[in-house]
């Protein structure tokens, strides 16, 4: 009989290579839903692009010494708040907590931040981000931390009745940014996006807003 503790194991005990082990995963190169949400040519404003320049020069001066919170606090919300996820059916949520049951273990931690349908309570994750501030030294495997997540929205999607349907996730190390898209049981990791570079930036956020483009179909 399986004991409680080695039933349950957090989010942030799990490694990548854990989860294909245990949960049958395999990394592909590369993924036609990927590919995509990375083809984002999403429209750029004047007044859209300004602020990202100042994000950006933001980013690459005080990124070395934020710790996480201020990371969150002056770089990452004030990205996403420019995307404004909290239309079509969606919303942003922060440090929300889920869990599912998958191949008998029970997966279950917080996630930094939800794109969800839902209103006071997100339901349908779409979009899972986690952020980790250290870019050299640390011990933590993020994608690992942020595939688990990504297991546990898919079960939580196809238990609520909806059609299977990929699902997406970023995780950042400090200035870098790389987005994840989960499939069946194969997943694809994207380049890296240097968002303290003002053409980098511009990127990634097209990337961000093509996916606040893709929500309806994914909801559908």
């Amino acid at each position: 009989m399986i004991s409680p503790k080695e039933k349950y194991k957090p989010f942030r005990r799990w490694n990548a290579d854990e989860i294909e082990e245990i949960f049958g995963l395999r990394q592909v190169p590369q993924s036609e839903s990927l590919q995509t949400l990375l083809a984002a040519n999403a429209e750029v404003s004047l007044v859209e692009q300004e602020r990202l320049g100042g994000l950006s020069k933001k980013l690459a001066e005080n990124v070395e010494h934020w710790n996480e919170e201020e990371l969150k606090l002056k770089f990452i919300a004030q990205l996403l708040e420019l995307v404004d996820y909290d239309t079509n059916g969606c919303k942003t949520f922060a440090d929300r907590i889920i869990a599912a049951e998958v191949n008998g273990k029970i997966l279950s931690g917080t996630v930094d931040v939800l794109i969800a349908r839902g209103n006071r309570l997100p339901k349908s994750p779409l979009l899972c981000i986690h952020e980790y501030k250290k870019e050299r030294g640390s011990s933590d495997d993020p994608l690992g931390q942020l595939l688990a997540a990504m297991i546990v929205a898919e079960r939580i999607n196809t238990g609520s009745g909806k059609n299977a349907k990929p699902v997406f996730g970023a995780y950042t190390i400090g200035r870098l940014w790389f987005f994840v898209a989960l499939e069946a049981s194969s997943y694809a990791v994207s380049r890296e996006f240097n968002a303290a570079n003002t053409t980098e930036i511009l990127a990634l956020y097209r990337t961000l807003k093509f996916f606040k483009q893709m929500i309806p179909s994914l909801l559908s």
